[in-house]
């Protein structure tokens, strides 16, 4: 193999924008990242999950493009969604409550 050619290889401590720090080897002296596994809301076992958007791309398409009638009438199918979703989670708590009750009463 020849010498002299590959970098260093330092052991670092990463740092995420959470607090969180790490060890890690890296040819990096210092290393920092805006999300780890310490906070990333796939890892901490959230269910909701909200895109993380640093340098606000998101936004500014959304904003962008808010107005055009593909994507107000696209908003509004999601929202119909949502409710529907909505009240059947609400009518299966309730048919659930009823078998419940159901099944207390009779024993």
């Amino acid at each position: 193999m020849k010498k002299n050619i590959h970098p260093e290889y330092y052991e670092v401590v990463a740092s995420c924008h959470c607090g969180a720090q790490f060890k890690i080897g890296s040819t990096l002296k210092e290393v920092h990242v805006d999300i780890c596994s310490k906070c990333h809301p796939i890892f901490k076992g959230e269910k909701n999950i909200k895109v993380l958007d640093s340098e606000g791309r998101i936004g500014r398409f959304k904003k962008r493009y808010s107005s055009t009638k593909i994507l107000q009438e696209k908003a509004k199918e999601r929202e119909k969604r949502k409710e529907l979703v909505v009240k059947e989670e609400e009518e299966r708590k309730k048919r659930k409550q009823e078998r419940i009750i159901g099944k207390t009463s009779t024993v």
